[in-house]
């Protein structure tokens, strides 16, 4: 279950047409828990850093997406601690 679902993320992040790269940083697949992490680079030299981290049953138990300029300025950054800060 695990594998498959980072399987389809990489297959949509590689294939979108608004990704000019695709770039795996590491992915480990357990029995009961998973993490990928990815960087795409985009048609206007942007990146998008992806990290999540995944139980069997598919729950996030952490992520981030990091939206950087191509010079490395921040854009925008979305990840759990910002979550559960807005749930309290």
């Amino acid at each position: 279950m695990i594998e498959d679902y980072f399987e389809f993320l990489k297959k949509v992040a590689s294939s979108e047409p608004s990704v000019k790269k695709f770039r795996l940083i590491r992915e480990f697949i357990g029995v009961k828990k998973g993490f990928i992490r990815f960087v795409i680079e985009l048609r206007d030299d942007s990146e998008l850093h992806v990290f999540e981290y995944i139980d069997s049953s598919m729950h996030k138990i952490d992520y981030s997406y990091h939206w950087q300029d191509k010079e490395k300025r921040l854009i925008t950054r979305w990840d759990i601690s910002l979550r559960r800060h807005r749930l309290k």
